[in-house]
């Protein structure tokens, strides 16, 4: 069934107030699916199944798609919160969730999920590349595989291409828990000057004394470095102060790759984005490749 024959067999059966919802493209549906070896399990799930885009593409006679309001038929009309396995089986539960604001529901799916599922791989925001969110995942459960995706992986039950960041993972359960990873807010290398709104020039210029260059935090331009603060006015809630403890820092951090798609500053919702522990964990690895090289006499990223 081509994508305007789904369109339309999901907008005869979907609510009105459904119509906002995006669904992922055959393409990256049968992109992800090799990724995962779905044969092994004994029972596969996918919740929120929407039109069933995974389960089409799944063996029939051991998967089942879940929707609380189902777009297409073959799907079962149940909240998935209320849904768990008769039997005790291998369990692979797969598909696209619902975000939900800060991806609170996608991490309420997986925790639900995790109460049966013996491996979970879903197609999740980008902010599950996070510490943060990752710290609020059942802790049995250990990722082995993840994938960006194109921006454009989604179309709307118009059929227009829909954009967001998402990254594809799988998670399999073990006996041992997975740690907690810690965030990182300081570095003995270098500080973040505590910057405040300036009251006025001579507070300014006393804050400003006390850093060496600042690193912008939000927006396209996160991760860059600007020294001229002390003369241009830069909003002290868009950029990190920084004040060297020893030479290079700002050279180490003028060579983190920010703009790779595989940054960090990318693993948002909205505008990309540097958080402290992001900062120093990509200044730690920066430093290592720069440590390599230096001893090899090759001081150039």
């Amino acid at each position: 069934m081509g994508v305007s024959a789904k369109v339309k067999e999901r907008n005869s059966l979907m609510p009105p107030h459904r119509l906002d919802q995006f669904y992922t493209k055959p393409a990256i549906v049968e992109q992800v699916l090799r990724l995962v070896d779905y044969n092994q399990y004994d029972l596969i799930i996918e919740p929120s199944a929407g039109a069933g885009d995974f389960l089409k593409r799944l063996p029939p006679d051991k998967s089942v798609g879940i929707d609380l309001e189902p777009a297409t038929s073959g799907i079962t009309k149940k909240n998935f919160f209320d849904f768990k396995p008769t039997e005790t089986k291998n369990v692979l539960t797969i598909g696209n969730p619902p975000f939900g604001k800060n991806s609170s529901t996608a991490v309420k799916f997986f925790n639900h999920a995790a109460q049966f599922s013996d491996c979970i791989a879903f197609i999740l925001p980008r902010t599950f590349r996070k510490p943060s969110i990752i710290n609020r995942l059942n802790r049995h459960f250990h990722l082995v595989e993840q994938k960006l995706l194109p921006l454009q992986a989604f179309y709307t039950p118009s059929g227009q291409s829909y954009e967001v960041p998402t990254v594809f993972q799988v998670w399999k359960k073990k006996q041992i828990e997975r740690g907690t990873i810690k965030t990182l807010s300081k570095h003995e290398d270098f500080d973040f000057v505590p910057i405040g709104k300036p009251v006025n020039e001579e507070q300014k210029k006393l804050q400003c004394d006390n850093s060496d260059f600042c690193v912008r935090r939000v927006g396209g331009a996160a991760g860059k470095i600007y020294k001229d603060y002390n003369i241009i006015y830069r909003d002290w809630k868009s950029h990190y102060y920084i004040k060297q403890n020893c030479r290079d820092v700002e050279y180490i951090m003028s060579n983190i790759k920010w703009d790779d798609n595989e940054s960090p500053k990318y693993d948002t919702a909205g505008n990309p984005s540097i958080s402290k522990h992001e900062l120093i964990t990509s200044y730690k690895e920066t430093k290592e490749k720069y440590e390599h090289r230096n001893s090899k006499n090759h001081v150039q990223f």
